[in-house]
């Protein structure tokens, strides 16, 4: 019987060893490199196509909701404001019309029936002489 000296002797399962330690860290090496590459592309293009299809969903949604709700609010006290100053605007200005006209034609029956009374009181004075 051989012993395990004999087999292989010290050279060659040196050479042995380095061979395979050699080759197998150019392969870890050339795979890790590779396959970190791919991987990188990979999830890469992937990832961005998620991320956009993902954001532009959410983000039109959030928009959407986020510029309903604030138009709204927006529109609602916009409005509010303009059609109140509008209402107090048209109010005063029609409120000091018709209380201008009123006072003018008062003013005008006043001193028309005041006349009339006048000449009438004037022309019964001078019946009675």
């Amino acid at each position: 019987m051989e012993n395990s000296t004999q087999r292989f002797p010290m050279g060659r399962v040196g050479k042995l060893n380095t061979t395979l330690s050699y080759g197998s860290r150019w392969k870890t090496q050339h795979n890790a490199l590779y396959e970190s590459r791919w991987k990188t592309q990979h999830n890469a293009l992937y990832e961005s196509r998620w991320k956009t299809q993902h954001n532009a969903l959410y983000e039109s949604r959030w928009k959407t909701q986020h510029n309903a709700l604030y138009e709204s609010r927006w529109k609602t006290q916009h409005n509010a404001l303009y059609e109140s100053r509008l209402k107090t605007q048209h109010n005063a200005l029609y409120e000091s019309r018709w209380k201008l006209s009123t006072t003018l034609s008062m003013n005008r029956v006043g001193k028309l029936n005041t006349t009339l009374f006048m000449n009438r009181v004037g022309n019964s004075a001078q019946r009675f002489l």
